[in-house]
């Protein structure tokens, strides 16, 4: 084989250099990165911890303080609960007794209307207005009255 000319030298020369280049490594640069991509996790990490032990602390806030104060007010409502049971039984109880004096009520004005048309009818035959008849009353019927001390006891 023939010995290579200077440019052919110096071109092998050159293909060499850009050889080893490409098969040198720099490991200096690789572990500086890869020791800021550790340093950032250990961060992040750090960050995540002490948002857990946050956490951890509201946790045992709500389970100390929170709690308790909600048994509280559930214990609150439900003696809300009952009075407002007592109150409804209170007006089904005036309603009922509403219904029977509006009942009686009717039945009075009815005997009135039928008793004012036969005095107006007996009337008309009789003198002309001069002479006024008494009008016996129905006898109203009494509507028994209830006692609320028995469904607002102290508790």
């Amino acid at each position: 084989m023939d010995r290579p000319t200077g440019k052919e030298d110096d071109d092998i020369t050159q293909l060499a250099k850009d050889y080893s280049n490409y098969l040198t490594f720099n490991v200096d640069s690789e572990i500086e990165t890869l020791e800021n991509d550790t340093e950032a996790v250990l961060s992040r990490l750090d960050e995540f911890l002490s948002v857990v032990d946050k956490v951890r602390g509201d946790t045992t806030d709500v389970l100390n303080l929170v709690i308790p104060q909600v048994a509280v007010q559930t214990e609150q409502l439900d003696n809300t609960f009952r009075k407002i049971d007592k109150l409804e039984e209170l007006l089904a109880i005036v309603k009922r007794k509403v219904d029977i004096a509006e009942s009686e009520v009717i039945k009075v004005e009815q005997h009135n209307n039928r008793f004012k048309k036969a005095l107006k009818t007996a009337t008309s035959f009789l003198k002309p207005r001069t002479q006024q008849f008494v009008e016996e009353p129905l006898q109203e019927p009494r509507v028994e009255l209830f006692q609320t001390k028995g469904l607002f006891s102290k508790e």
